[in-house]
């Protein structure tokens, strides 16, 4: 099938999930590259380099465009022709370059969280983020050689079954890593409401609850990548999922991209105030008063309580009480009747003998 055929037949439904796609993604990168330049004069010739994490978003950025620029490739072209299988390729080799990224960018963005609250691993992590992610490229060397033994009249049935085990544990070691960084921004954020030098720093703050919600957004979109495999059966419902998928990954690149401009603004007002001892010392102590005034509600909330549970216990001490005085009237009532029957017998028996 030719792409002139292609094109004359009827739509591929897949068109109208990676054409959006594109477009998304091309937006994203523009927005990036002209927040990088404006904001951050970070291509101004003669000034410091781009920013770790402002290398990783464009890389990642970069990676959306071309990959949904070789999915719509694959689209228009016979699937057994050179530019589906070159194209297949290196599909495979952007969608581990983004996953890639995104185990680097929550890296980047929690390292001194991770070393403030588990110091003790800081280097093991470091190491782990450094080798391990390489993996990521099992999938690329497993559809590289699907593609070349790819024809009609060859059955590659296992090599099919490597490309999809080697995504399938792609996918399974991002979810893993992105939940040690969702276990780190909660931590952080736990300890941040007890402890007063922690939650002073806003900009930690901000970044780790931007890093909760993209880490959300990374389980929803395992999730439904999960549901697409096993229905991928039904066409309708397999093309629904993945489209939800995608809008999902957009929303976590979109959201990646707010944490960096809300970052940005944090240090830029930073820069502005400087050193101010006035400033500083204000910040400190308001900082202090709303620990204070946290520590006071929590303390008088426990008093409460304490009285809550007390009064609970008073009415049941003195229904005890009254239970008590009750028998022993109970008692005494029973008890008083067998004297006067012993003196009125008694007194029978006087008058019978006299």
């Amino acid at each position: 099938m030719s792409l002139n055929t292609t094109l004359a037949s009827l739509p591929d439904p897949r068109a109208y999930m990676f054409i959006p796609s594109l477009v998304s993604s091309t937006l994203l990168l523009i927005a990036l590259v002209i927040f990088l330049a404006r904001h951050q004069n970070r291509f101004v010739l003669g000034n410091k380099k781009i920013t770790p994490i402002g290398q990783v978003l464009l890389w990642a950025y970069s990676s959306f465009v071309l990959l949904f620029i070789f999915e719509l490739v694959q689209v228009y072209v016979d699937i057994y022709s050179i530019p589906t299988k070159v194209s297949n390729s290196l599909s495979a080799f952007c969608l581990a370059t983004i996953e890639l990224c995104s185990i680097r960018y929550f890296w980047l963005i929690s390292c001194t969280i991770v070393d403030m609250t588990m110091p003790r691993i800081f280097h093991h992590v470091e190491n782990s983020v450094v080798f391990l992610p390489l993996c990521f490229y099992v999938q690329f060397l497993t559809a590289t050689l699907l593609n070349i033994y790819r024809s009609s009249s060859h059955d590659t049935y296992l090599y099919n079954l490597a490309y999809e085990v080697s995504v399938a544990a792609a996918g399974l070691f991002a979810v893993l890593c992105n939940s040690f960084f969702l276990c780190v921004f909660c931590l952080y954020l736990r300890k941040s409401q007890e402890n007063e030098e922690l939650q002073s720093d806003p900009k930690l703050t901000s970044i780790s609850r931007h890093g909760i919600f993209i880490a959300g957004l990374s389980y929803l979109s395992s999730i439904l990548y999960i549901i697409a495999l096993v229905v991928r059966y039904d066409e309708f419902w397999s093309r629904l999922l993945d489209a939800l998928n995608l809008a999902v990954i957009h929303a976590a690149g979109w959201v990646s991209f707010a944490m960096k401009v809300s970052t940005w603004r944090m240090e830029e007002e930073k820069r502005v105030v400087g050193n101010d001892p006035e400033i500083q010392r204000l910040r400190r102590e308001s900082a202090t008063q709303s620990f204070e005034q946290r520590r006071s509600s929590q303390l008088a909330e426990e008093i409460w309580e304490y009285r809550q549970k007390k009064a609970s216990r008073t009415p049941t001490a003195h229904s005890n009480d009254e239970d008590r005085r009750k028998e022993r009237r109970r008692s005494s009532q029973t008890t008083s009747p067998a004297p006067h029957s012993r003196r009125s017998s008694s007194g029978k028996r006087l008058s019978l003998v006299g």
